[in-house]
């Protein structure tokens, strides 16, 4: 299926739609006429413009997933179209995949049963090896990454081919054996790859050839809340197991206290109603945010660095900030702006303050607790992003929902367990390639981090997905597109045993900088002693924390 702009296209559909009863609109779908050389309009169907895409069929359903659209961004949706006797097709435009699936162009796809294997292709940069492959379920409409239990030749193939423009082909249905062969790119800066090998494995009952997938579905209820299908780097991270997606409507805030917030894990709550926000546009914004100045971070760099300071502050009209981002034609100019308080050296961010007309069209999902933006609010941050932009891994010390409005974003979290793994300044990582786009380097510098990637839990949001971060998780956070978000940071703790100058939710507790302070003093002690002496009184400190962190445990 294609679709076409020019005028001489447009009038020829125009005048095969007179003459055909096919393409009607009914309320809820689209119909369309599958006929020889029938193009469809745009505007009927949107999603079907695309192209590097692939679709597969199921019975009478025909699944297409990802493309690029006509402005080369890289599409991450799934379209479904049922297949009528009378040889029209009807699109389900309530089918979704939850959580959203990631963005993904030249891959190829096979149905194994009822669910659709993902092979290869590429995203907004390439693939890691663990994102090769991903099986989506059509009927549970969840997706998981799956690996490969290979060694060797075969792992070292499988690690470094580039799985671009190749072929899939499931050749034994009894035992659902898989085969991917060949692929190969061009790129004007390095020349031509080709893959000269084959890959075959066997997908059956969630099992890759023997080995068990580290993703499982499980349930809140009995009746519709689904696991998140979150994925690590490797495998045997047990904790982003117990990490859940939610249907909001379906949560009390109650629940949502006693059953979710208790257990000190994210969790996703995807396409929230966030009344009259969800309807934001850019141009909505616009008006809504007249009169309103902005501090706002502006860069050249992707990666912004809060230790080395890689950007600059600009003062600017809100308006005008909204208009630049979405207007942007490269990366030349970004700009990552974060809502500040009404005296920005002594209040902390609250926009129903500072801007009202905003928080008077954000509302709270039912499935959080109102007290949340009233008694246990800390502050409330209104966030306007660049396309492209990373902001720095670090940790908040209060809980916190991430309200993703307009725009995708992924987010990469780090569970506390992990602090010592990420080279921490103050809250802040002095990682900034999480991405690993130079790897060996990466681990090179930061020898511990590959440990803190073993636990690593990515979620891409879509507009209206509210995302719960429980308080010193370490979360990073790329903008895939323009995007505008509201954060609510709340008390999990009484208020006594924060710090009373905290502007920004991520000072340390009193107690805990109190700590720190004489570590560092006894660390500069013992810096006075020769090496030999030093090493065992460190080693004597060492014990004594884990004799104390052990007696917590027990």
């Amino acid at each position: 299926t294609t679709t076409s702009s020019s005028s001489s296209s447009s009038k020829r559909i125009k005048k095969n739609q007179r003459k055909k009863k096919g393409s009607k609109k009914e309320k809820g779908v689209s119909m369309i006429s599958i006929a020889t050389y029938n193009i469809i309009l745009e505007k009927e169907i949107h999603s079907l413009q695309r192209h590097s895409h692939d679709s597969v069929v199921i019975d009478k359903d025909i699944f297409t997933f990802g493309g690029q659209d006509g402005r080369g961004n890289v599409l991450s949706s799934m379209v479904k179209l049922h297949v009528n006797d009378d040889g029209t097709c009807v699109q389900d435009d309530s089918y979704a995949i939850f959580p959203s699936l990631p963005p993904r162009f030249g891959h190829k796809m096979c149905s194994v049963g009822t669910s659709i294997l993902v092979c290869g292709g590429c995203s907004i940069r390439a693939l890691q090896p663990w994102e090769k492959l991903m099986l989506i379920h059509s009927q549970s409409q969840t997706w998981q990454y799956i690996n490969v239990d290979a060694s060797g030749p075969s792992l070292s193939w499988f690690t470094s081919s580039l799985m671009f423009n190749h072929t899939v082909n499931i050749v034994d249905h009894t035992t659902n054996k898989i085969i991917v062969a060949f692929g190969g790119g061009n790129c004007f800066s390095f020349g031509t790859h080709f893959d000269c090998e084959a890959l075959s494995f066997t997908v059956e009952n969630n099992i890759v050839e023997g080995k068990q997938l580290p993703f499982c579905r499980k349930r809140l209820d009995e009746e519709k809340s689904t696991i998140f299908p979150c994925r690590t780097v490797f495998s045997d991270c047990n904790i982003c197991q117990h990490v859940q997606a939610y249907d909001f409507s379906l949560v009390g805030s109650e629940q949502f206290v006693n059953d979710i917030q208790s257990k000190r894990l994210p969790a996703l709550f995807p396409s929230c109603d966030l009344g009259p926000a969800s309807m934001w546009t850019p141009l909505v914004l616009q008006d809504l945010c007249e009169g309103l100045e902005a501090s706002a971070h502006v860069s050249t760099e992707l990666n912004l660095n809060f230790l080395t300071r890689n950007f600059k502050f600009e003062v600017m009209s809100l308006p005008e900030l909204i208009k630049r981002i979405w207007s942007a034609q490269s990366n030349q100019e970004l700009v990552y702006m974060r809502s500040m308080g009404k005296n920005f050296r002594k209040d902390v961010s609250d926009i129903e303050v500072t801007m009202p007309r905003v928080f008077e069209q954000f509302h709270l999902p039912s499935c959080f607790p109102s007290e949340i933006l009233k008694e246990k609010k800390f502050s409330t941050a209104f966030r306007v992003t660049s396309a492209g932009v990373q902001l720095w891994t670090h940790y908040d010390i209060m809980d916190n929902v991430l309200f993703n409005i307009i725009g995708r974003k992924r987010v990469i979290l780090f569970p506390p367990s992990q602090v010592h793994n990420l080279y921490v300044d103050s809250s802040t990582s002095a990682v900034v390639d999480v991405d690993l786009e130079n790897e060996e380097e990466t681990f090179r510098q930061y020898p511990l981090f590959q440990e803190a990637m073993r636990h690593a839990i990515t979620f891409i949001l879509e507009p209206g997905d509210a995302l719960f971060m429980p308080s010193k998780w370490f979360h990073n956070v790329r903008a895939l597109t323009p995007c505008v978000s509201i954060n609510a940071f709340f008390h999990h703790l009484t208020v006594d045993e924060y710090h009373k100058k905290d502007l920004y939710g991520n000072k340390d507790l009193p107690a805990a900088e109190k700590a720190l302070k004489h570590a560092a003093s006894a660390l500069k002690e013992l810096s006075t002693l020769s090496h030999e002496y030093k090493q065992f009184y460190i080693g004597k400190l060492l014990a004594l924390l884990r004799d104390e962190s052990t007696s917590e445990t027990t």
